[in-house]
């Protein structure tokens, strides 16, 4: 169920996209706390939701941008960072790290996406990826699992990817995609908090590429390509924290769905 959960979200990412062209245009982060499997969540089952986009619209060749976030409500915590890569106007790369924290120990789904348009040739092209992280011992007491995939303008042609707590550290492709130009790359993960001890923590990066052979480790914030500079954002930065109005309306949510699985 897992993994049809999120294979039926990422078909669906390009509906999304056509919802939301401006943040979809953009260097964005969206993390939505849900307490349903489902990807993307049902409004009903939505207990809080942020967004964060830096309005870098498309990625120039040689550059890149890096985008930190932190959503945080009485449930969770999402804090890390996004990069995005384009060398040579072809080769692109997508990387997402941070630590997701279940603060409760309730059953919760933290759906994450992570999205950017590049500069790119037009071309059939071979795309990876990859989910690497690790857990602290109460998410690893608990099960708790990451699943992550890519989508390449709103195509999901890679496997979804289940990170098993701890650690973990699972691929998948390549796959050769047709493409034009622009391409956008969005990483979707979806974190899978089981009912059990406070602070569960899970801790990784999951990445995208297609990777220019001249570059021989995958770009993050510590390892930028020489010579790359950083592409000034247009706008000032955009945040939209977690937390407000549906944190009351969340947390009688929880209480009744663990009250409901108690019963069963």
């Amino acid at each position: 169920m897992k993994r049809i959960s999120l294979l039926l979200g990422a078909l669906l990412l390009a509906a999304i996209c056509l919802t939301q062209p401006q943040q979809a245009q953009a260097a964005l982060v969206t993390a939505v706390l849900c307490s349903g499997a489902e990807f993307p969540c049902l409004p009903a089952d939505t207990i809080d939701s942020g967004f964060r986009a830096n309005n870098v619209a498309v990625l120039f060749a040689n550059r890149y941008t890096l985008l930190p976030f932190t959503f945080d409500d009485a449930f969770a915590n999402f804090t890390g960072t996004m990069l995005a890569v384009d060398s040579q106007g072809k080769f692109v790369y997508l990387w997402g790290g941070g630590v997701g924290t279940n603060k409760l120990g309730l059953k919760l789904w933290l759906d994450v996406q992570l999205s950017q348009s590049y500069t790119t040739v037009a071309g059939n092209w071979s795309f990876s990826e990859f989910n690497s992280g690790g857990c602290n011992a109460a998410a690893t007491a608990a099960g708790d699992n990451v699943l992550a995939t890519l989508a390449i303008n709103g195509a999901t042609p890679l496997p979804v990817m289940n990170g098993i707590c701890s650690p973990f550290n699972v691929s998948g492709g390549p796959a050769v995609v047709g493409i034009g130009n622009p391409t956008n790359l969005t990483g979707l993960a979806q974190f899978v908090f089981n009912v059990g001890a406070a602070n569960q923590q899970v801790n990784l990066p999951w990445g995208e590429d297609f990777p220019d052979p001249a570059i021989t480790v995958f770009p993050d914030p510590n390892n930028l390509p020489a010579g790359f500079t950083e592409q000034a954002t247009p706008e000032p930065v955009t945040l939209l924290l977690m937390g407000g109005g549906l944190l009351a309306i969340g947390f009688l949510r929880q209480l009744s769905g663990t009250t409901s699985s108690a019963r069963r």
